[in-house]
């Protein structure tokens, strides 16, 4: 996994976890997020390159959906951890 896929990760999982995001939205990113852990995909993971693509349009469509819902502390907060893990932010959309 990529640093841009790990940030849009952590962007759903803080969204999840903001005080008043309805029911819907949390049971939708967790579909989401599910289908980035469970090991039975459309495209298998060990494929190169494509292997992953599939989970990354799970992930990017769930962005998508509550775009509305992701602060700019939300994405300093995703942003940080990808610079724990990765030692950089590349890839990440720090736009406000």
């Amino acid at each position: 996994m990529g640093s841009k896929l790990v940030y849009n990760v952590l962007i759903l999982y803080y969204v999840m976890m903001a005080p008043g995001v309805p029911f819907g939205i949390k049971t939708a990113i967790v579909g989401a997020l599910a289908y980035v852990i469970v090991p039975v995909d459309l495209i298998p993971d060990f494929i190169p390159v494509a292997g992953y693509t599939d989970d990354m349009a799970a992930i990017v469509s769930a962005v998508g959906m509550v775009a509305d819902l992701i602060t700019p502390d939300i994405k300093r907060k995703a942003a940080d951890k990808v610079r724990d893990i990765f030692g950089t932010t590349d890839g990440c959309d720090l736009a406000a």
